[in-house]
């Protein structure tokens, strides 16, 4: 244990003590990307899959690669009978397939699209295709080029900020978003909502679905623990 801890310790200080910019990382960006070197095509989304290209330029000393991509991957997959029962055994199967449960069969290649018997109209807004539960929008190709730096530094410019849009793009052409969460407004009667209140998003559409992205969630729900404190500690002492 304590060889391990010390090697994790000094993991940790050449990490700390290593430049920003002191690595380049060209050979990593050019090997790493999953291009879409079969040109597979996506034909619920209407669109090339995968990394389009890449390519390298140096601009005022700094060098950079452009990636380009559709935003739309291939997660083509075969339904296993794991898979089939999983979907059956949702929690809220009996509403959230048309007929109860999927129409998806093991055994069966389906194209990231293909209608699988959710129903669409559960939720307002949500993703027509069938393929996706009640709640999230249908993904959008589009013509993407990210430029990030060969030699990563760090930001000196002040007033940095990051929406609720992507910051970056997965390996694979997915976007990639920041910890923050949106937030919309729930309107009685409407959408299934019994309050006039606001809601985060996630915690909607990703409560037993999606990738359960609780991480971020925590992450809000202790910054307001922090606030309330701190609100509650000013009242006291001032």
């Amino acid at each position: 244990m304590f060889i391990i801890s010390f090697l994790l310790s000094s993991a940790v200080v050449v990490m700390a003590t290593t430049p920003y910019n002191s690595v380049d990382y060209s050979c990593l960006h050019e090997d790493s990307w999953m291009y879409n070197t079969d040109k597979h095509y996506n034909s619920y989304y209407k669109a090339y899959t995968g990394i389009s290209s890449t390519s390298f330029s140096t601009s005022n000393g700094v060098s950079t690669i452009g990636v380009s991509y559709t935003n739309i991957v291939d997660y083509d997959r075969e339904f296993t009978q794991t898979d089939i029962d999983n979907l059956n055994n949702r929690p809220k199967a009996s509403t959230d397939f048309v007929k109860g449960k999927t129409t998806a069969s093991a055994g069966k290649e389906y194209v990231w699209g293909t209608n699988i018997g959710y129903n669409t109209n559960e939720l307002p807004g949500s993703c027509s295709l069938g393929y996706y539960p009640p709640g999230p929008a249908c993904p959008e190709k589009g013509t993407w080029n990210w430029m990030f730096p060969t030699t990563p530094a760090k930001e000196t410019s002040s007033g940095c900020y990051n929406g609720n849009g992507p910051i970056g793009t997965l390996v694979n052409g997915a976007f990639l978003f920041n910890w923050g969460d949106g937030i919309g407004y729930c309107s009685a009667g409407v959408n299934k909502c019994t309050s006039y209140t606001w809601t985060n998003v996630a915690p909607v559409f990703e409560n037993y679905d999606m990738d359960v992205c609780i991480g971020r969630n925590i992450i809000l729900f202790l910054l307001f623990i922090i606030y309330y404190l701190l609100f509650i500690f000013i009242i006291i002492y001032n």
